[in-house]
């Protein structure tokens, strides 16, 4: 073996293991490695550049995926409920797809506004989810669609209802399975509209923007097995007769009658939420109850474990639903929580529904759809109404005219939307200002409701004159708060109606804006201050297309709301009868009843239901001719002919020896 060590020579014998210097050569000498410090900057700078490159490539990775995610973004179905089936919405969802589906903290619908606001279109929302790469449903609490003005496409109508003014369609996509519509209908007497959702295992939300009934559907309630599912709503504003009978004189319907429907599924595998609106003033003293049918109840349920209401009226329900209106209830009596804002009990033993109140809702859960409807009891009857006035400017030649119309009503959508229909979808009106009415049945003092035009506050240059009520300022009209009361109730509503001309006809092209101030207050109730409407009113220069009696005098002209205000003036009580039956023909006795049970005491909102009942149901085909030939029929030529011929009606001021004033009023 040979090796060196420095400048020498050395070789080993294997075999003896003997090394000797055999000879001394010189050979260059090595320089040594360099160190590891003199290496830093090369290692550094390759690392960098290493990292740099890794991070490029994970960029680039990110910047596919993004853009292959937005891909299939857009190519999802939309679901949600839009105007325009053919436009594209886009949606934003929420960063966590496992968000509930509960919308108790986005719904406020019903916030007292005092004053002046827009009228809303009407428009219908139904929440269903949203849908991930898979297909499968997941739920969330925002949808922001971007609604289209028009929609030309046929929309399903389910018979006996007919096509809805406001239709929802999901947006159909090629390739993907989509939703099926969603609709709002109009119902047919008692129910005033239907709404018509589909919806799967991953559950939903159906609403609608013309009603404060709310529907939630948890997932899992639907089974996975089941497909797509159609759930109907039914709304009536008419309890006292679609519900049951009340047996207590106390009681105040609350709600809406809500019927729900789930073809084919009988129940659900969880129990699904309902929230009925009430008007209800809430503190302590008030017993609830929720009254429901059940349809399972004459096979699966023993009776005894349920407190049983009698059957129905009916009158206006069809023989097939008089035959199952067997209700059941569930009540409790309010206890108010240290928060003052819910009430809360489960329901008897053997019962499968329960509720919660607060101070907007009735919340119902159960596992089976039939109808329900709320009703409550209290010592001193305390409501959350609303005060709204309507106003309606007509101009004719030699004639200018201002009416208002004021309304008390419960403070829900669909109560509302009910007042809105009455007026034609008039949306000059004011804003809706909140009341607090109630009375106590054993208090010997009595607390009527007074609504009264506030002269006073007009001032001296008011340059208009009050044409009801004989003509005479302060104009006042006072009722009782029971009638009232049991009236707003069933969800119905009151009006009262002031009609304004102005002082000087020479001055009428100078007057630009009409002010009048409409207060509402009750006597000896200690709940609020009277309240005050301020109403206001451009008024146009040129002549309006309305008229006071049909300005062409045609008596194929359609009937308008002078004509019948003309005929609530001037019509005897006992003739209305006999003329609702001339004017509807058969069936009528059916809408006689059910107008006389709306307004028992009442014989001047009888004759106006009648009257308006019969436009409503007519429409174009209510026509002037027809309304004076049923006039005359009944023996009201009179009125007949002043509908053919209008008179001009003044005013002047006659002084009797007492020096009291009064108004008469004189046709020329």
């Amino acid at each position: 073996m040979i090796w060196t060590t420095a400048g020498n020579l050395f070789v080993v014998d294997e075999s003896t293991g003997d090394n000797n210097i055999n000879d001394q050569v010189h050979l260059p000498v090595t320089a040594s490695p360099p160190s590891h410090k003199a290496l830093v900057p090369q290692i550094t700078l390759i690392t960098v550049g290493v990292v740099t490159l890794n991070m490029l490539a994970i960029a680039g990775v990110v910047i596919m995926y993004k853009r292959s995610k937005c891909k299939k973004w857009h190519k999802r179905p939309r679901s949600g409920c839009f105007n325009n089936a053919l436009s594209t919405p886009r949606l934003r969802a929420t960063p966590s797809a496992s968000q509930p589906t509960s919308v108790e903290n986005q719904v406020d619908n019903r916030q007292n506004v005092t004053s002046d606001d827009a009228g809303v279109s009407s428009t219908s929302r139904a929440t269903s989810g949203e849908v991930n790469t898979s297909g499968r449903y997941l739920p969330h609490s925002e949808l922001i669609p971007q609604r289209a003005k028009e929609s030309n496409l046929n929309v399903f109508c389910e018979p006996g209802y007919e096509r809805g003014s406001d239709t929802s369609l999901a947006t159909p996509q090629e390739g993907v399975a989509t939703r099926a519509p969603v609709q709002v209908l109009q119902g047919s007497d008692p129910y005033r509209l239907v709404m018509i959702g589909q919806f799967g295992p991953e559950g939903g939300v159906l609403a609608c923007e013309d009603s404060d009934v709310i529907l939630e559907i948890p997932p899992g309630a639907i089974p996975a097995d089941h497909g797509s599912q159609t759930i109907v709503a039914k709304v009536s504003l008419r309890p006292d007769i679609a519900g049951p009978k009340l047996k207590d004189s106390d009681s105040l319907w609350l709600t809406p009658l809500v019927e729900f429907e789930s073809p084919g599924l009988e129940r659900f595998n969880k129990d699904v939420r309902m929230r009925l609106p009430h008007c209800a003033h809430m503190k302590p003293g008030w017993t609830f109850r929720v009254n429901y049918t059940n349809p399972t109840a004459a096979t699966n349920s023993n009776p005894g474990n349920f407190n049983q209401e009698p059957e129905s009226d009916g009158a206006l329900l069809p023989d097939d639903a008089k035959s199952q209106s067997q209700w059941f209830f569930v009540e409790h009596k309010c206890t108010l929580t240290k928060s003052g804002k819910s009430c809360r009990r489960v329901s008897e033993e053997g019962g499968d529904v329960t509720f919660t109140v607060d101070e907007k809702y009735f919340n119902i859960s159960t596992s089976h759809f039939s109808k329900y409807s709320c009703s409550g009891c209290h010592k001193e009857h305390p409501l959350h109404l609303e005060a709204v006035v309507y106003w309606n400017h007509t101009k004719v030649e030699g004639r200018e005219q201002m009416d208002l119309n004021v309304y008390i009503l419960d403070p829900i959508k669909d109560s509302r939307a009910h007042v809105k229909e009455n007026e034609r979808g008039s949306e000059c009106h004011t804003g809706y200002y909140p009341l607090i009415l109630g009375y106590k049945k054993k208090n010997k003092e009595t607390s009527p409701l007074e609504i009264s035009v506030q002269e006073d506050c007009m001032g001296d240059h008011w340059k208009w004159r009050l044409d009801t009520y004989n003509g005479c300022l302060p104009a006042k009209k006072v009722f009782p708060i029971q009638s009232l009361i049991r009236c707003c109730s069933p969800l119905l509503f009151s009006r009262q109606t002031f009609s304004f001309s102005p002082k000087n006809p020479a001055e009428v092209k100078e007057l630009t804006l009409f002010q009048a101030i409409i207060c509402v207050k009750q006597q000896n109730w200690p709940k609020g201050e009277p309240t005050h409407i301020l109403v206001t009113v451009p008024l146009s220069a040129k002549k309006l297309t309305g008229s006071y009696l049909n300005a062409s005098n045609k008596e194929e002209g359609v009937v308008t709301d002078a004509h019948i205000q003309l005929v609530e003036e001037k019509l005897s009580v006992k003739k209305w009868r006999p003329l609702y039956r001339r004017l509807m023909g058969d069936g009528a006795d059916v809408g006689i009843e059910h107008i006389a049970a709306r307004y028992p005491d009442n014989t001047a909102e009888q004759i106006h239901e009648a009257l308006v009942s019969w436009r409503k149901s007519l429409g174009r085909l209510a026509t002037l001719r027809d309304l004076m030939l049923a006039l005359e029929a009944v023996g009201q030529k009179d009125i007949a002919e002043d509908l053919r011929q209008p008179k001009e009606i003044k005013y002047e001021l006659i002084i009797h020896d007492d020096s009291q004033s009064v108004c008469q009023e004189t046709h020329v």
